[in-house]
């Protein structure tokens, strides 16, 4: 059966879906959700405000509206407080609701998502351009190794091929780039038509915008490895894993194919 969330689109004839938070039910063509005060359970695994409608969030076991831009926020300490395509500030005095990638460099940040630039300067928390680095690519065994002239830190990322000589990882050194079209255009989508617990698949089937988000994942892609998974490889992996389709089987099909691959 196809599952649900609140506020998706539902149809109560339908056998073959099921909504499974909030209401568990199908009203007016959405999902129903919970309003202002009526009670809610924040430990699904799938995320904590699945039983509210958009634009509240579940704080003490009750559904309670997000706050507006600018209102003061933080003292529920709930990482969903502030309404859609905003974070909590808490690097402002007072700490404020502010818009997903709208600070300039300068301004203090308590997460690099509220900044222009998708980085923050760790030694003043304010928004600014990524250090250089001349590590992008190279090898590495751990997160401090990717470090740049800011001391912010990139990621120690397992290389897709790796023969046993080196160092199995490269550093990987990404900031979102908040002016690509897709970029704009998905996070603009999810600000405004999209429940803020929706995985981004889900909200770009919900609205039928999958053609967007393969174009932002496409974007996303690109990556500093300097191997390539070589054509054996690729072959292994084929033959273990086909007429396999449980999650067990698969997991220990990965397991054992790393020998194989390291031997290659």
């Amino acid at each position: 059966r196809k599952v649900l969330w609140v506020d998706q689109s539902c149809d109560a004839n339908e056998e073959h879906s099921v909504c499974v938070y909030g209401a568990k039910s199908c009203y007016r063509g959405r999902c129903a959700g919970f309003g202002t005060n009526e009670a809610c359970w924040a430990g699904y695994g799938d995320g904590m405000d699945l039983d509210c409608r958009t634009g509240w969030f579940c704080h003490l076991a009750r559904c309670i509206p997000q706050l507006p831009n600018l209102h003061t926020c933080g003292e529920t300490g709930h990482p969903h407080e502030c309404v859609r395509g905003h974070l909590c500030n808490s690097a402002a005095i007072p700490p404020i609701c502010q818009p997903l990638y709208s600070l300039p460099d300068g301004e203090l940040a308590s997460s690099y998502q509220l900044c222009q630039s998708a980085h923050i300067d760790p030694r003043n928390s304010e928004c600014a351009q990524p250090g250089t680095t001349t590590m992008q690519g190279k090898g590495c065994t751990k997160t401090s190794d990717c470090v740049r002239s800011d001391t912010s830190f990139g990621e120690c990322t397992c290389k897709q091929w790796w023969e046993g000589e080196g160092t199995p990882g490269y550093c990987e050194f990404k900031s979102p780039d908040t002016s690509r079209p897709a970029f704009r255009e998905f996070q603009q989508l999810r600000d405004t038509r999209c429940h803020h617990m929706w995985s981004a698949e889900r909200c770009a089937m919900e609205n039928g915008q999958e053609d967007m988000l393969e174009r932002l994942q496409t974007e996303e892609a690109t990556n500093a490895d300097p191997t390539s998974l070589k054509d054996c490889g690729r072959q292994i992996l084929v033959e273990l894993f086909r007429g396999r389709s449980t999650r067990a089987s698969a997991a220990l099909l990965v397991m054992a194919s790393v020998p194989l691959l390291m031997a290659q």
